[in-house]
C-alpha cells in the first residue's frame, strides 16, 4: 500500500493479524481460556483424591466422544437436512421473510432440551439409586414432567422470538416497498 509521497503504509495491526491467524485476537484469547478451563477440569476429575477409578472416567470420556462423533452427530445432521427439506416443501413462496430463517429457533430449544434429558436422564425416566428414599427421606421428583415443561417453555420462548424477529422483517419490507411506490 502507498502513502504519500510514495511511501509504503503497512496494514493495521488488526488486519494483518486477523489475515495470518483467521479471526481477531479476542477469538484465540477465548479459546485459550477455554482450554484452560478444560485442563483444569480434567486435571480434578482425574485426581486420586476424588476419582480412584481414573480410567473408568477415562473410558466413559472417549466413549461418549466416540458416540457423539459416531452416532450422535449425523443422526442430527441427518434430521437438520430433513426439516430443511420439509420446511422448503411447505413454506410458502417467499416466506420466511429475508434474513429470518426458523431452523435456528428450532436448534437452540432443541439442544438445550437435549442436554437437559442427557443429564438427568436416569431421574426423567424415573430410576432413583435403590438407596435414596432411605438416605434422603424423599422420593424422587416429576423429573419427567420438569423436563417436558422445560421444552415446551424453551420453544414457547424461541417462537416468540421467532414471531417478534418476523414481524419486524415483514414492518421493514412493507416500509420499503412504500417508500419505492411513492413517487
Amino acid at each position: 500500500m502507498a502513502g504519500v509521497g510514495g511511501t509504503a503504509v503497512p496494514p493495521p495491526r488488526e488486519g494483518r493479524w486477523r489475515r495470518r491467524y483467521g479471526a481477531s485476537p479476542t477469538h484465540l484469547l477465548l479459546h485459550l481460556v477455554g482450554i484452560g478451563l478444560a485442563a483444569l477440569a480434567l486435571r480434578q476429575a482425574f485426581d486420586p483424591r476424588y476419582s480412584s477409578t481414573a480410567l473408568n472416567l477415562a473410558g466413559w470420556l472417549l466413549g461418549g466422544a466416540l458416540l457423539h462423533d459416531l452416532v450422535l452427530l449425523p443422526g442430527y445432521v441427518a434430521l437438520d437436512r430433513g426439516l430443511r427439506q420439509v420446511g422448503t416443501a411447505i413454506r410458502p413462496r417467499g416466506w420466511p421473510p429475508a434474513g429470518v430463517p426458523f431452523r435456528g429457533h428450532l436448534r437452540v430449544p432443541a439442544a438445550i432440551a437435549g442436554a437437559a434429558l442427557l443429564v438427568y436422564l436416569p431421574a426423567v425416566l424415573g430410576r432413583a439409586p435403590r438407596g435414596r428414599l432411605l438416605s434422603t427421606g424423599y422420593s424422587l421428583p416429576d423429573y419427567a414432567g420438569r423436563w417436558l415443561m422445560l421444552a415446551a417453555g424453551l420453544l414457547a420462548l424461541s417462537a416468540l422470538v421467532y414471531a417478534t424477529r418476523v414481524a419486524r422483517a415483514l414492518r421493514v419490507a412493507r416500509a420499503g416497498a412504500r417508500r419505492r411506490s411513492s413517487p
